[in-house]
């Protein structure tokens, strides 16, 4: 959004009988003040070539949200760490069961506060509410899968992922009203992979509601800029670092595989045939070395009691200390000798990648040996925090919409005894929030 003036002070009518010249805004006078802010420097060595694009948040986020969704799938497939913080968010956002605690509203629904009869309608709709959403029969799954708490987890994981929540077919665009409301959805008919589907490049227009309010289509995304239309997931943030960091691991692994390999090394100048032959062999074939080997064990072993006797200073561990030319090294290598892996340069990169997931360092890593009691409580409220924000926000919401869904037809079809006989229609007014106002614990 911009105001009148944002852009520059030049496109402003110049009265009658007045020359205009060079006015506030046009950037002219940072030749000759400098920069107000150092920010919005021009001059500095540090931001003189840093010019970001100025564009509205669908310009900058649906051009590049296909490759950013398959990136941070990629990553959350293959990165433990990354996989670890997903599960580390169903875990403390959902749990084991999502269950509801209705909190409807006498008052708004009858004009008086009425407990008893809240208690009442609370204990019977979460009672028959569970009944069907923890059922077995997978009753509120289209697909008869999963749990509602179920539904609820991998909404939460695709929200990592993807930064919004919806149907799993969407693909194309969103229709809005000026205001920027949805009224209705593209859905692609098929995955734009699958080649051989006929389908795959066809779209169904599916209203958001229906005429008399009923909601169709579910679209949970956090907006972190005015008129966005996509979610994008927190994790971009740190996806070159996630990147990164697993190429450093798998690097670290292999280096610390090929040392393992080898008991010992030999830096020097000398060809490898007289290198060989020092060290008891004489020539460098496969064949030979073999034979070399064997002659070494029979002869080491044959002679193990006069080397341990008479001359200890010669061996270590009962293994044969060769002498070796000016120049050339014996280099031991033990399987530990990987690389910098748990160190701080590793440590770097996992707390940059926590803090995009809003996830502390210790639960993130599993490494719980730098920290105190009091440091590690600390951890725990900051995770807790972003948690309960997000559990509002994406949970919550897809939980809410789920329930008042199911609570419609329950109404309808005549199956909450505790209302009263000439209850307040759902469609009239605030009536179906007043019915489905719940928490979720």
């Amino acid at each position: 959004m911009e105001l009148l003036g944002d852009s520059s002070a030049s496109n402003l009518p110049v009265p009658a009988g007045r020359i205009a010249g060079p006015t506030v805004g046009t950037g002219q006078e940072l030749m000759i003040a400098g920069d107000t802010f150092e920010g919005a420097s021009q001059l500095s060595r540090e931001m003189a070539s840093w010019a970001p694009a100025l564009r509205s948040a669908d310009l900058d986020i649906l051009p590049a949200k296909r490759l950013v969704d398959a990136r941070s799938r990629d990553t959350m497939r293959n990165d433990a760490y990354v996989q670890g913080a997903a599960n580390i968010h169903r875990d403390s956002i959902v749990g084991s069961m999502f269950m509801l605690m209705p909190q409807p509203s006498s008052l708004m629904l009858f004009g008086k506060e009425d407990t008893t009869w809240e208690d009442e309608f609370s204990e019977e709709v979460a009672e028959k509410f569970t009944a069907v959403a923890e059922s077995p029969e997978n009753w509120l799954d289209a697909q008869r899968r999963t749990t509602f708490t179920g539904m609820i987890r991998l909404l939460t994981m695709i929200y990592a992922a993807r930064g919004e929540a919806g149907d799993r077919s969407i693909r194309g665009g969103i229709k809005q009203d000026k205001f920027g409301a949805p009224l209705g959805y593209y859905i692609r008919n098929a995955h734009p992979s699958d080649w051989a589907a006929p389908d795959s490049y066809t779209w169904t227009y599916v209203e958001a509601r229906k005429p008399w309010g009923r909601l169709q289509f579910a679209h949970i995304f956090e907006a972190t800029r005015e008129d966005q239309s996509r979610g994008i997931a927190q994790m971009v943030a740190a996806l070159k670092e996630m990147r990164m960091a697993k190429n450093f691991r798998d690097i670290v692994l292999q280096n610390a595989v090929i040392n393992a390999t080898y008991a010992a090394s030999i830096e020097s100048e000398l060809p490898t045939a007289e290198i060989f032959a020092r060290l008891g062999g004489s020539d460098a074939t496969p064949e030979a070395v073999s034979a070399a080997l064997q002659a070494y064990m029979v002869g080491h072993y044959s002679t193990l009691s006069e080397f341990m006797g008479g001359a200890k200073n010669l061996a270590i561990n009962n293994v044969k200390i060769p002498h070796l030319p000016p120049g050339s090294k014996l280099q031991l290598r033990g399987a530990g000798d990987g690389g910098p892996l748990g160190t701080g340069f590793e440590t770097s990169l996992l707390r940059h990648i926590a803090a995009s997931l809003d996830v502390s360092y210790e639960e993130f890593s599993r490494d719980f040996t730098q920290t105190n009691y009091s440091g590690f409580k600390g951890a725990l409220n900051a995770t807790g925090k972003a948690m309960r924000g997000r559990k509002k926000m994406v949970a919550d919401r897809a939980a809410n919409i789920i329930y008042r869904l199911w609570f419609e037809e329950a109404m309808n079809a005549g199956e909450i005894k505790s209302l009263p006989r000439r209850a307040p229609s759902f469609y009239e007014g605030m009536n179906a929030e007043a019915y489905c106002r719940a928490d979720w614990i």
